[in-house]
């Protein structure tokens, strides 16, 4: 049986990211972030708007979920699909 996923392509974009709890890396990776939502199409306001919504998440995430702990490490999966953006941020 073959899956479905590999007799066609599911996501124009796929990003997965694990990065090491840092400000450092926090920060690049909001930077990133930046730039696949800068070509979505999205207007500047709500490119704003999600970049501090992802930035909230991933400080959330190194704060409260890996109380800082930089041996621990932050997931980010982003999915982009035509107009449509999943990003799932997850801490350990």
């Amino acid at each position: 049986v073959m899956r479905r996923a590999r007799q066609r392509r599911l996501f124009d974009q796929e990003l997965v990211l694990r990065i090491r709890t840092a400000p450092d890396n926090v920060e690049r990776a909001g930077d990133v972030f930046d730039r696949l939502i800068g070509m979505c199409g999205y207007t500047e306001e709500e490119q704003v708007r999600l970049g501090h919504t992802f930035r909230e998440a991933l400080g959330n995430a190194a704060e409260h979920g890996n109380k800082n702990d930089p041996e621990r490490t932050i997931h980010v999966n982003y999915l982009r699909s035509g107009d449509r953006m999943s990003v799932v941020v997850t801490d350990e």
